[in-house]
């Protein structure tokens, strides 16, 4: 499998659809928030933090299954992590069908895009993939450049190039 092209999208106001309700969706749901999207959830049951997330209006949250007519409107992608592999594969079909970008938390092959794991800093935003595998070396390194962006910031060098 080729690598994927890193791409930064301006994602203020577009609708992303987040399917599932669980600690994957609320990792995600956590990075994308400073991002500017509308996220919509649809999930049946939500983790605690996520239920919060609505109650704040931080994002839309609609407590049932995903149905077919969910990813209508999408606009930038959707993030299937039910945490069931045939729902996810069902969403990931029905997105090709319509064209929409998807990502699956649980098969790398399904994605059209891998969600980085994103370090961010000194006026700059890294995304970080291991193309769909290796999520723990992947956090490893962003936890590091995390520390050293925070190193550069309190030295005062976030600005020289």
């Amino acid at each position: 499998m080729a690598e994927r092209f890193p791409l930064f999208v301006d994602l203020r106001g577009k609708k992303i659809l987040v399917a599932g309700g669980g600690r994957v969706a609320l990792r995600r749901e956590n990075t994308l928030l400073d991002f500017g999207p509308r996220i919509t959830v649809v999930a049946d049951r939500v983790c605690p933090e996520l239920e919060e997330s609505g109650r704040e209006g931080k994002l839309a949250l609609v407590r049932r299954p995903f149905r077919r007519e969910d990813v209508e409107g999408s606009e930038a992608f959707v993030l299937a992590a039910t945490g069931d592999d045939r729902v996810n594969r069902d969403i990931c079909r029905i997105c090709r069908e319509k064209g929409v970008p998807v990502n699956s938390a649980s098969d790398h092959r399904e994605c059209d895009f891998y969600f980085p794991a994103i370090a961010r800093g000194g006026g700059t935003v890294i995304g970080i993939s291991g193309n769909g595998k290796n999520h723990r070396a992947v956090a490893r390194m962003a936890a590091r450049i995390r520390e050293w962006t925070s190193q550069m910031r309190d030295e005062g060098t976030e600005d020289e190039d």
